[in-house]
């Protein structure tokens, strides 16, 4: 009997490890087929995958795109700058807007990506940037074809004094609008913002990083971290409008460890730009929360405004999907005497050239391996987009939210209501694609942080009932109906994980 009982323990054991081990091997070879087939530039395939990202300049031109180049490779992408016949790509990176020449973008592959989101979006548009006619926005016009609105402006501020200047950006000068040509051609002035906020007497701009992964529904990130900080050549005192270096941060600009002040914070203390500039700041008793939030509140309302346009632009090029775009834009502000925040313009493609300030390549790189990460580019496993290999990395389980109200009777019968849609019998496929994605995000953020949907208070996550209209009076209710979606479920997971929440 003993012998009997030993052989069916032993046999039982057998058979457990037997299914352990096939399992394994199941999931071995699944992890193993992860890796996928490789396209090299040439456009044949290798044993081993290795994404391809295509850098649309010529090589010989493409210099000021050296850092982007390193970064890619050093995560693991081929990097080719011409489009050989036979070459799958995975990664468009283009300097300037590609839909204009390339056609063949309007169909993409499931797992390419470009850099850019289709359509001239109006946030990133220094003109329609400043015609949004916003509270940090000094106001701007284009000459001729505003001639009228800024005479009549004008003639209610008389002043006011304007920066004049080519949409180049040269012949920059300071008039009264009274001195000012109003028939010239291809001019545009804006409000000049006097008495700057100044550090050892220099003015100075704060250049924050901001990242669109998202445009239904919104979602916006910015490098938390660190920010460029630029001086200009000259001090401001005594003033001269006719040496532009004292008032414009002009390309030869003065950096932060070139400063008095901040010399020592930079190179011996170890500390970056934006920690450097905030201690100098808070020993002069300046509220640097204050600013850095007005600056973050300014970027959440430019891309609110936006969102319509970029919606719109993509639509028109026929790109319904738009989980193929994402975008990196440097917001350039000022900050007044009084700490009133100006947002003076973004860059499309910010410049992440070192040629001239070799010490940014730490911030440069810093920005574009958190971007990377942010959107997944990091992370590339494979080609393929199957169900069984997306849901190792998160699983519908791991975005599920707001267990007691779905368990309510109300949505137990009914999808109709907004506080049901999130549960899981009434979550559509895409939304569900959508609350993969910004889980990924969120895990994948480094120094990135959210602003659109905006950071939560945990207590008032916890506390708010999602029944009722709209969770926080300072969010703006009239939003879609896929950000507010967005939105709550931002709220729901913030009660499951407080990193969630901001």
């Amino acid at each position: 009997m003993f012998m009997i009982v030993a052989f069916l323990v032993t046999l039982g054991i057998t058979l457990t490890m037997n299914v352990y081990m096939i399992r394994t091997l199941r999931e071995d070879y699944q992890l193993h087929d992860e890796t996928g087939l490789s396209v090299k530039a040439d456009g044949n395939s290798s044993s081993r995958f290795s994404p391809v990202v295509w850098i649309d300049c010529e090589p010989n031109q493409c210099r000021h795109l050296n850092h982007i180049h390193t970064v890619f490779q050093q995560v693991g992408f081929i990097v080719v700058y011409e489009r050989k016949e036979g070459l799958v790509w995975d990664i468009l990176w283009s300097h300037t807007y590609p839909f204009d020449t390339m056609r063949e973008l309007s169909s993409l592959h499931p797992y390419q990506m470009i850099n850019h989101f289709p359509g001239p979006n109006s946030f990133k548009d220094k003109y329609s940037l400043a015609s949004m006619k916003m509270s940090f926005h000094p106001r701007a016009f284009q000459l001729p074809q505003q001639k009228d609105s800024f005479i009549s402006f004008s003639h209610n501020h008389p002043d006011m004094k304007w920066v004049v200047k080519k949409k180049t950006h040269r012949h920059i000068k300071i008039e009264y609008a009274s001195g000012i040509d109003l028939d010239q051609e291809g001019f545009f002035v804006q409000q000049f913002v006097e008495n700057p906020l100044l550090v050892d007497g220099h003015k100075f701009d704060i250049g924050i990083y901001a990242m669109v992964t998202s445009i239904n529904p919104l979602r916006v990130y910015v490098i938390d971290d660190d920010a460029l900080v630029r001086f200009c050549p000259e001090q401001y005192y005594p003033f001269d409008a006719s040496v532009v270096e004292k008032y414009v941060v002009v390309p030869h600009y003065k950096t932060l460890w070139e400063m008095p002040s901040l010399k020592d914070l930079y190179l011996n203390e170890g500390f970056n730009f934006k920690t450097a500039l905030n201690q100098h700041l808070i020993g002069r008793g300046i509220d640097v929360d204050k600013v850095w939030a007005d600056m973050i509140s300014a970027l959440r309302e430019v891309f609110h405004e936006s969102e319509a346009y970029l919606l719109q632009h993509a639509a028109e090029l026929k790109f319904l999907n738009t989980d193929h775009f994402a975008e990196l834009v440097r917001f350039d502000f000022i900050v007044d005497a009084n700490l009133k925040v100006y947002m003076m313009e973004a860059n499309e493609s910010p410049n992440f050239s070192t040629y001239q300030y070799i010490k940014n390549v730490r911030l440069y790189k810093h920005v574009l391996y958190n971007y990377l990460s942010l959107v997944g580019w990091t992370q590339y496993a494979s080609r393929e987009r199957a169900d069984h290999k997306e849901v190792m990395r998160v699983s519908s389980r791991e975005v599920r939210v707001f267990l007691d109200e779905c368990s309510a009777p109300v949505c137990e019968a009914s999808c109709v209501w907004l506080e049901c849609r999130l549960c899981r019998r009434c979550v559509w496929s895409e939304t569900h694609k959508t609350l993969r994605k910004a889980y990924l995000e969120h895990k994948r953020r480094k120094s990135a942080r959210r602003i659109v949907p905006p950071p939560i208070d945990e207590a008032r996550a916890r506390l708010w009932n999602p029944a009722t209209e709209w969770p926080f009076d300072d969010v703006n209710a009239n939003m879609s109906e896929s950000n507010k979606l967005m939105h709550r479920w931002f709220i729901g997971m913030c009660r499951r994980d407080a990193s969630f929440c901001y």
